[in-house]
This record gives C-alpha cells, sequence and structure tokens, in this order.
C-alpha cells in the first residue's frame, strides 16, 4: 500500500513542479531507456519526444522495387526527409514491378502489327493490335515499316537486289538502288564473291543484273546462301547430313517435323526458320499434379514419381500405373492393414489370442483380454501391466526383502529377524570414551541388537581420554589457548585451541609450551618462527642515528626495538634528514654568506644541509641585515667608502708684504674615518681667501701667498674599508 501512495505523489510533484531529474549524464545513453539526458540530466522523456540517436521505418513498405527509407532523431525531433526509401514509378515493360502494387508489368500496353511473312516487321499501322502484354503475340511485330509484308525476302533489314522486277527489296522507296553501273559488259563480283553480275543496257541506264552463282542450298543460318537475294526463305530446312538437328526447342526432323515437351506436356508441329534458327510451330503443354496413372502428368521425365505419396491409402505403392498394398495387406479405411491373421490382446496372465478383423474402417483384434489380478512373487505377470513382479520388496513380508526369480530374500549377508532382514553376527559396540566396550550383533526380542554392556564413567580428568563417557574429551577441565611456536608470548594464529593448563608457565597464562593464554597477547605474532621479531610497527630510514629519518613510513615486523638503520616513526625527532649519512647534518636551512659575521650577508639564498645550526660563515638568509659591502671585515657592513669621512679645522692664514710665502701648521681633526677603514686621497678645501692650500699629510696644511692673498683651508680625505 505504501507504493502505490508515494509514487503518484512523486508524480505528481514532478508534473507541477520541474522535470524529473534523477542522475546527471552526458547522452542519451547514460539514461537508461525511458529517460533521455537535458541539460547535463537525466530527465522523463516529453510526449512526441524522441531520444538522440533514435531512428524508425518511413516511406512505402517492401513491395516489388519499393523498400522503407529511415528518419533520424535531431534535436529530439524526427527528420522530415526519409533517408534511402524507394517509392514508387510508373510501371514500365521491364519484368519488375516499378509501381509496387505486388503485379509485375501490369497495366503496360505495346502495340503490335501483323507480321503475315514471319519476317519480323509488320505490314502497316492500320492493320495493328493492342495487347496488355510485354512480348509479341504470334504472327505479329513491333514495326509496321514492312513495304511488302506477303514476301520474307522484302523487309527494311534486306539487302537491295539487281534484278529486272525492279523490286524496292529493303523498302527504303527506291527500287534497284546501289545497281547502277558505267560500262555495259563489265561484270563483278558479288554473294560474297561467290557469284557475278553484268552490267546491262536499259532504258533508265546502265544495270546490273542479278546475282549468279552455283547453285548452293539455302540453309537456316541468317546468310542468301543460294545469292538469290532472299535469306533463310526456305519454310522448312533440312540439316546438311540428313539427320535430326537438336535445339533448345525441341527435336527437327528430316521431315520438317518437330516435337516440343516431355510426358503429357509433348506436342509436335512444323520446322520454321526464324531470325536465322530452327523453331518448332507449337509450345509444350502445362504440366499437371503427378497421379498413379503410367503417364508423366508434371512433365518433368518421371512417371508415377514421389510413390507413396500419389496413393490415397497410407502404405500403397503406386505399380504399373495403379495403386496397391503390399503383399498379404488390403486396405482397411485410410490405410492398408494384415487381415485374417492371428493377434493377441492383453499382456501377462491377461493375454488372448484372436484374428485381425476391418471394423468400422480400422483393424481390430476378434480377442478381448482377460481382467488383472493382484502383482505377487510369482515370476508371473499377475497385473497385466507388461512387468514381472515390479514394486518389489513390497510383495515380500519382511521389510528388506526382494523379490528375486518368483522368491523373497534378504540382501547377501542379512538374515529375516522380526519382521525385517537384518544383518547378524558383525562386531558392535556400547558406550563412548573410557565406557567402550565391543560384542557382536544378534537377533535378541525378534530385533538385532549388541550383546555388549557399556563400563562405568568416572570423573573427567586432562590427560586426552573421554573418562566421564560423554563423548568428548577433556571436557571442562582445559584452558583457551593460542599457538605460540616461538614461545615469545605472541601466537602464531589467533585460532583458539583447548589445552590442558601447565601450571608452570604463569607468564604464558599456564598454557603448555608452544601456547600462550589469550589474556596475554591478542596481537598475531608477525613472525611465528623468531622469538626476537613478534609485532608490527611503523619505521622510518635513520642509517646514521641522529633521530632525524629519512624516507617513506613503513610498516615491518619488530621486537623491542626497530632494525638497524630504522627508528620507530613515533621516535623520530622530523622526517626529512637532509643528508642520513651523517649525524652532524640532518636539517635543511635557506643561508646567505656572512664570512665576517657582522650580520650582513652577500651572495644569493641556498639551501643548507646542516646540524641544529647553520654552517659557520653562513647566517639563515631572513636573519640577514642587508648587503655586506665587504665581507672580510666586520667593521664595514653597508658602506665601505666614505668620501670625506676625514676633516680637519679650518685654518686663516692672512698674507702681507714682506711676511713669508709659505707656512706649514698642524690643524686639528675633527671627522676621522671609522674604525676598520683607512684614509685616502687627502686633499684641501678652502673657504675663503686666494692663496694656496696643500696637505702636506693627514694634520700639517700648507698654506702659501703672494701679496695679500690670505687663504682659510682645512685638510679632508676619503675613507675606504680594509
Amino acid at each position: 500500500m505504501a507504493h502505490r501512495i508515494v509514487v503518484p505523489f512523486l508524480l505528481a510533484f514532478a508534473a507541477c513542479s520541474s522535470p524529473n531529474y534523477t542522475s546527471q549524464c552526458v547522452d542519451d545513453a547514460e539514461c537508461g531507456t525511458d529517460l533521455i539526458c537535458d541539460r547535463g540530466l537525466c530527465v522523463a522523456q516529453p510526449e512526441g519526444a524522441c531520444r538522440m540517436g533514435e531512428t524508425r521505418a518511413c516511406g512505402p513498405a517492401a513491395v516489388g522495387l519499393c523498400h522503407p527509407g529511415t528518419q533520424r532523431c535531431s534535436d529530439r525531433k524526427f527528420t522530415a526527409s526519409c533517408e534511402d526509401q524507394v517509392t514508387p514509378v510508373a510501371e514500365v515493360c521491364n519484368g519488375l514491378d516499378d509501381d509496387c502494387d505486388g503485379v509485375i508489368d501490369n497495366g503496360v500496353t505495346t502495340t503490335w502489327y501483323p507480321d503475315l511473312d514471319g519476317d519480323g516487321f509488320g505490314a502497316s499501322a492500320s492493320g495493328g493490335m493492342t495487347r496488355v502484354a510485354c512480348s509479341a503475340p504470334t504472327g505479329y511485330a513491333s514495326s509496321h515499316t514492312d513495304c511488302n509484308d506477303s514476301n520474307p525476302a522484302i523487309n527494311p533489314s534486306a539487302s537491295e537486289v539487281c534484278d529486272a522486277a525492279n523490286a524496292d527489296e529493303d523498302c527504303n522507296g527506291t527500287a534497284n538502288d546501289g545497281c547502277g553501273c558505267s560500262n555495259v559488259g563489265m561484270t563483278q563480283a558479288c554473294c560474297a564473291s561467290r557469284g557475278t553480275q553484268l552490267c546491262e543496257d536499259h532504258p533508265s541506264g546502265p544495270t546490273l543484273s542479278v546475282c549468279t552463282v552455283s547453285p548452293s542450298p539455302e540453309l537456316c543460318n541468317g546468310i542468301d546462301d543460294d545469292c538469290d537475294g532472299q535469306t533463310d526463305e526456305q519454310y522448312a530446312v533440312v540439316s546438311a547430313d540428313g539427320g535430326s538437328v537438336i535445339t533448345d526447342g525441341g527435336v527437327f526432323g528430316v521431315d520438317g517435323g518437330c516435337a516440343v515437351g516431355v510426358g503429357a506436356c509433348a506436342r509436335t508441329g512444323e520446322t520454321a526458320c526464324t531470325a536465322g534458327a530452327l523453331g518448332c510451330s507449337v509450345t509444350p503443354g502445362a504440366p499437371t499434379t503427378e497421379l498413379c496413372n503410367g503417364i508423366d502428368d508434371d512433365c518433368d521425365g518421371q512417371t508415377d514419381e514421389n510413390d507413396p505419396g500419389l496413393c490415397p491409402a497410407s502404405g500403397q505403392s503406386c505399380l504399373a500405373g495403379s495403386c496397391a498394398c503390399p503383399a498379404g495387406q488390403m486396405v482397411c479405411g485410410t490405410s492398408c492393414q494384415a487381415l485374417n491373421a492371428g493377434c493377441t490382446v492383453g499382456t501377462g496372465v491377461c493375454a488372448r489370442q484372436g484374428t485381425m478383423l476391418c471394423t468400422n474402417g480400422a483393424a481390430t483384434c476378434s480377442a478381448t483380454a482377460g481382467t488383472p489380478g493382484t502383482e505377487v512373487c510369482n515370476s508371473l505377470d499377475d497385473d497385466c501391466d507388461g512387468q514381472i513382479d515390479e514394486t518389489s520388496p513390497s510383495l515380500c513380508s519382511a521389510t528388506g526383502q526382494s523379490c528375486s526369480m518368483g522368491a523373497c530374500a534378504c540382501p547377501s549377508g542379512q538374515t529375516v529377524c522380526g519382521s525385517s532382514c537384518q544383518t547378524l553376527g558383525g562386531s558392535c559396540s556400547a558406550g563412548v570414551g573410557a565406557c567402550l566396550r565391543t560384542g557382536a550383533i544378534a537377533c535378541v526380542s525378534g530385533g538385532a541388537a549388541c550383546n555388549a554392556t557399556a563400563g562405568s564413567p568416572v570423573a573427567e580428568s586432562c590427560d586426552g581420554i573421554d573418562n566421564d563417557c560423554d563423548g568428548t574429551v577433556d571436557n571442562g577441565v582445559t584452558i583457551t589457548c593460542y599457538p605460540d611456536g616461538d614461545n615469545d608470548t605472541y601466537p602464531s594464529s589467533l585460532t583458539p585451541s583447548q589445552q590442558c593448563p601447565a601450571p608452570g608457565r604463569a607468564a604464558f597464562g599456564n598454557c603448555p609450551s608452544g601456547y600462550v593464554s589469550p589474556v596475554i597477547s591478542t596481537v598475531a605474532d608477525c613472525e611465528p618462527a623468531n622469538p626476537s621479531l613478534y609485532r608490527i610497527a611503523s619505521t622510518r630510514g635513520d642509517a646514521d642515528g641522529d633521530t632525524y629519518c629519512l624516507g617513506v613510513t613503513t610498516q615491518l615486523c619488530v621486537g623491542t626495538n626497530a632494525p638497524a638503520g630504522r627508528r620507530f616513526a613515533a621516535s623520530c625527532a622530523a622526517t626529512d634528514d637532509c643528508a642520513d649519512d651523517n649525524p652532524q647534518a640532518f636539517k635543511n636551512y635557506s643561508v646567505r654568506t656572512d664570512a665576517d659575521n657582522d650580520g650582513f650577508c652577500v651572495g644569493s639564498v641556498v639551501t643548507q644541509c646542516a646540524g641544529n645550526a647553520p654552517l659557520a660563515g653562513t647566517r639563515l638568509a631572513a636573519s640577514c641585515q642587508g648587503e655586506d659591502c665587504r665581507d672580510a671585515n666586520s667593521l664595514a657592513t653597508t658602506v665601505c667608502s666614505v668620501p670625506a669621512g676625514y676633516s680637519t679645522e679650518y685654518h686663516y692664514m692672512a698674507c702681507g708684504v714682506g711676511l713669508p710665502g709659505t707656512t706649514d701648521t698642524t690643524v686639528i681633526t675633527l671627522t676621522s674615518c671609522p674604525q676598520g677603514f683607512s684614509l685616502l686621497n687627502l686633499r684641501t678645501q678652502k673657504q675663503s681667501g686666494a692663496g694656496t692650500c696643500t696637505a702636506l699629510s693627514a694634520n700639517l696644511l700648507r698654506q702659501s701667498c703672494t701679496g695679500f692673498d690670505a687663504s682659510d683651508c682645512r685638510i679632508v680625505g676619503d675613507c675606504t674599508a680594509n
């Protein structure tokens, strides 16, 4: 009931809201048979829409030359064009059903004209007849251009004959055309050089005579053999050797007669020469259904074939043109039957003898079968069902007995004991475990039983014996243990087994050697044959032992410690040792060069594999304070040249008449070069006056003057890092 309510609700919801989107798709093939792919989703196919790639038949049915075409689905609609269809056309006389109505050449009319002389050309249109057919009626032709329909030697395909009769043999409207000559008395070859023609004088001008030739009989070969201007003019032509001529149309005799067809279709007529070939004036008769009459009714060259299907009664054969049953049989009803012969009805004790009679069109036996009885074990078919002593052993009194050779017997090795067959004398037992006792099978009180008596059970002990005789060994006295082949307390298998306890193995949960208690370990031993390896742990490579690891994490079977060259993944200080063969290098640093360790660096940033800190002479790139102008001088950082970094106080020298022209004065240093810098390029700076100033050393100033050209100057110099 839930499905009947939910489905309509969903359909109604989909119809009222939006398409029934089901899943994403690329094309219709991904949406099954009832959905289409619309804008990437499978939706219900709208009424009248088609699926992409779908086709359907269109156009006419497959009749005659017609056959249907194909419409293809484009933009969810079938195209209007019908590809590859062949539609009906007007019927023409070609042996085909052009208009596809199921009838060949129907409604096609052809006009045929009388051909009285049989030369293949009709006389005129006035004597024409119209017939709905594609082949010419006998005595008619499709042409009506014969100018003399009483002479087969005169027609449009005949050759003009030069003769005194002045006849127009080729029907071109001119008699004896091409028969003119120039020199009377001249002769020329004719009739394929077999004869001659004479140029004779005629009132109309010189004209060639009829072709004369040694007599040659005319044959039916399309050649003017006797050179009389006519071809195959004889009605009946005798073959050259005087015997019969076999053709596709039948057999032609020397007397001009001919025969066509076989059996009941055979017809005789006269030979005729048509279009250079012999033909017979008659056609074979129509075949009919073959009958048992000694005649070839279906005209296939065989008489009374398909026997016995020609005869009305089943079992009859066609012999000498009549139907007959096999010897000793006669027709009874619709088949041949053996009558008056002895017969038997019924089986077993019901069998009775009688005679075969024809009763109501069927062969029956005159006897009546006996009445069946109850089947008993006596080698007779008492119930008349065709089987003897069937349903054995139900025919016998004791269960297990079967009826054989008309008598009841137990299977080999068994004896009737009470009401059934029993196997006696064999060995037997009573009880289980420690209570097991053996005896022999005997017939006791009408039944087979064992004469042994089971022993008495005792308390169960863990000794591999069923002491309490309950069918289970050591039940209630064993403990659950796992196999532990290498005795490392890790089980080689988690399949438990019951074992006798070993009190001296407390560390193994009192399980015997080769076993461990589940309460001690529930993790399977990964190397059951190696006591040093027993658990799976995550490890990584640490070849140099610096606690920094390298490579992927690998699950390995280990003991207390990880294998050499590896470390438990949880104890790795880091997982990206950059030099796992050097315990002093394990971490990558981005550094720059700082040879003088002044915090200022040179060069580009490089990756350096080192220990807990970058190597000497380098510095973390992020800690560089700037670009070092002289990395060999820790006192020089970003500036290595200080122009005019050294200066002294100004000294004024007044010059008067008679004063010395030159004075050397020690001046006091005001600005000195920083530590680690050297003083270079000493020079003077003049503040006023016209005298000359010269720096003799860093503090010794020489001033010169003449006249009254006083000077006020000092010493300066550049500072350059060492």
